[in-house]
């Protein structure tokens, strides 16, 4: 457990209904022409696949009456509670998927939870589908976020093979 600094602690204190502090990224990909299967769901079983969550996305924030607010790691953190499937109305044009977005922004991140929460978006027109992502800014900035989001994305599907290589740990037996 750690305390969290004076400009991070004022990041919660600022937050109000009206003022969501999170910061948030929305990117759109072209579903493979030749993928055998249903994409978004294999994307959401991969994500829910990983074992190996880092700081700070396996933090919870807890606050105190006279002291800076306190981070540390959640015991039995389950990733099914930040990660969503969801799929617009047809004909899911950009419209829908900004008005699902701009519904799916407004909301307040649960204190209670780590702060932070990933939507797999299917039903985009033209064979594509978005991944839009939303974390407290007590938790990460903005600059260190896209180069996080960046980080995780494949420039080709051989760079994505050699990541899943690396990162995924087999999941263990129950």
């Amino acid at each position: 457990m750690k305390k969290l600094n004076t400009v991070d602690s004022l990041f919660l204190a600022m937050e109000s209904h009206t003022t969501p502090m999170h910061i948030s990224g929305l990117v759109t990909f072209k579903i493979p022409e030749d993928y055998n299967g249903y994409f978004c769901k294999d994307i959401v079983a991969g994500l829910l696949a990983c074992d190996d969550i880092k700081s700070p996305f396996d933090m919870h924030i807890q606050t105190h009456t006279l002291s800076l607010p306190t981070i540390a790691k959640v015991k039995d953190f389950k990733i099914s509670e930040h990660i969503r499937h969801v799929a617009l109305p047809q004909p899911g044009n950009k419209e829908s998927l900004f008005e699902m977005i701009s519904r799916l922004q407004e909301k307040s991140l649960d204190r209670s939870r780590p702060l932070w929460e990933l939507y797999v978006v299917e039903g985009l027109e033209n064979n594509r589908m978005a991944i839009f992502i939303k974390v407290h800014h007590s938790l990460i900035d903005g600059i260190g976020f896209m180069k996080f989001f960046y980080a995780g994305l494949s420039r080709s599907p051989d760079d994505m093979n050699d990541k899943l290589k690396v990162s995924r740990k087999p999941r263990r037996k129950k």
